[in-house]
């Protein structure tokens, strides 16, 4: 048997989160969940958040990935789009500013992975 992890999908919407994002984004790196992804979604942030998380992206092109919204639409639409992009993950919540990175995100590394025959 092999054990497969699902893939966890961390959304992030942001705006005006250029210095916070790379702390958060760093937080997440470091848990011990393996098959762990962040997905920022950004809503045109002026102060270049967006490029900010376009930067994590090139870096980490199998872990992060970028959403961009023209527009600034609300936190509960970029949940919706961000969600909507990471349909086949499992999914978590996390503001831009890092609330919601506890130990309960933690906790999945010590749950026990599918197996597959």
């Amino acid at each position: 048997m092999t054990a497969v992890f699902p893939k966890v999908v961390v959304v992030v919407p942001t705006y005006n989160e250029r210095d916070n994002l790379p702390v958060l984004a760093g937080l997440l790196a470091d848990l011990p969940v393996p098959n762990l992804h962040l997905l920022v979604v950004d809503d045109s942030s002026p102060d270049g958040t967006g490029e900010v998380a376009d930067n994590l992206a090139a870096e980490s092109p199998d872990a992060v990935g970028v959403l961009h919204r023209t527009a600034k639409d609300g936190l509960g639409r970029a949940y919706l789009a961000g969600m909507t992009r990471a349909l086949s993950g499992v999914h978590r919540e996390v503001a831009g500013h890092g609330s919601g990175v506890n130990d309960e995100l933690g906790t999945r590394a010590g749950r026990r992975p599918m197996t597959m025959a």
